[in-house]
């Protein structure tokens, strides 16, 4: 009998988790992408779920996964994506190491790309659904998390183009933007962004120029990881974008986030400039 299946990269923690949990009670079978055996012996224990080693940026995972498609093709009714896998790199331009904008890069976008490229075939076939989560790093850059904005700022400007050449296809594709979510992600990498040692280290003239600003952006990010919102409104929107008969192109999630998001375009960029000096 043939099943709608939703591919979802990035499933070992926070929204992909959630996702495949919450999808696979509401008649998807969940094909579920991690990177390790661990993660995937989990995911294994769930009905419904079939996890898959799955490292967008390797080759022969993708090579595995579309051999998997050719092969089930006719066994599936509809076939979904949620481009969620993503990593996160923080630190000022004139000191980014670029194997890591690199490494940023291949994850949170063309690791997206090559996935979708695989998997569009088929979801055309079966008029089946992308969605792609980015986060309001794609529509606003904030100092220090440059390298982590640009890669979802690239990532945005894929699924609007996307978007508008799959429209005459009947293939929907929606990019959601959230908020700073509960989620490991940010967790993780809090730890890792906040380097003190590394600051201290600095030259007269590099401390000069970004300690006061980075003091003040790692104790935002950490005040923002603690009110970040609960992941189930990322389901929600979820919700919308796969299960609704014409979702928006666009949905933004958190409290405040597209407003704030319609308003930046308002405001003469040099006072939203100076406005974020005194707020970061």
């Amino acid at each position: 009998m043939a099943k709608r299946v939703l591919i979802i990269s990035g499933s070992s923690t926070g929204i992909g988790l959630e996702a495949a949990k919450d999808f696979c009670h509401k008649n998807y079978r969940v094909w579920a992408g991690v990177r390790s055996q661990s993660d995937f012996d989990q995911l294994a224990l769930i009905p419904d779920i079939e996890p898959l080693i799955l490292d967008i940026t390797k080759a022969e995972h993708l090579r595995a996964l579309e051999a998997r498609l050719q092969d089930q093709s006719s066994q599936i009714s509809s076939l979904n994506l949620i481009n969620n896998a993503g990593i996160v790199y923080s630190s000022p331009w004139e000191l980014q190491d670029i194997e890591e904008l690199k490494h940023q890069f291949e994850v949170n976008f063309f690791g997206a790309i090559r996935l979708t490229q695989i998997c569009l075939p088929l979801i055309r076939k079966t008029r089946g659904r992308i969605i792609d989560i980015s986060s309001i790093s794609g529509r606003f850059a904030s100092p220090f998390l440059g390298p982590y904005a640009s890669s979802k700022f690239a990532l945005d400007a894929f699924s609007d183009s996307l978007r508008r050449e799959l429209r005459p296809t009947g293939v929907k594709v929606v990019s959601i933007n959230p908020g700073p979510i509960r989620t490991p992600l940010w967790q993780k990498r809090l730890g890792k962004m906040m380097d003190w040692e590394k600051i201290e280290s600095f030259s007269p003239d590099l401390k000069t120029a970004y300690y006061s600003g980075l003091s003040r952006f790692y104790k935002r990010i950490e005040d923002s990881a603690k009110k970040a919102e609960p992941v189930e409104i990322v389901l929600r929107a979820l919700h919308k974008a796969l299960l609704s008969k014409n979702p928006p192109p666009r949905i933004y999630v958190g409290r405040g986030v597209a407003s704030f998001s319609r308003l930046q375009h308002w405001i003469p960029e040099r006072l939203l400039d100076s406005l974020v000096e005194k707020l970061i």
